[in-house]
């Protein structure tokens, strides 16, 4: 779009919702246009994020929130 001259870049960034100056940066390749993941290898595997969640589902189906600590216990019991 921007980068054919079809819309300004203006138009562009303002359609997107993203700031002028990141699309300049990545119209004139400064910047990557597809950034590498940066989050942390995964540290539970499919069961065990399977097991948290039918330990949520289970206390929400009962009326229970678990709190944030809680969760967090109970992640360090499924990787003790």
């Amino acid at each position: 779009m921007a980068n054919s001259g079809a819309v300004s870049k203006q138009k562009a960034a303002e359609m997107f919702r993203i700031p002028k100056s990141t699309l300049m940066e990545k119209l004139a390749g400064r910047t990557p246009e597809h950034r590498a993941r940066l989050d942390p290898f995964t540290v539970l595997t499919v069961a065990e994020e399977n097991a948290l969640v039918e330990y949520r589902t289970g206390m929400a189906s009962i009326g229970y929130q678990v709190t944030s600590n809680e969760l967090c216990l109970e992640v360090k019991t499924i990787l003790d």
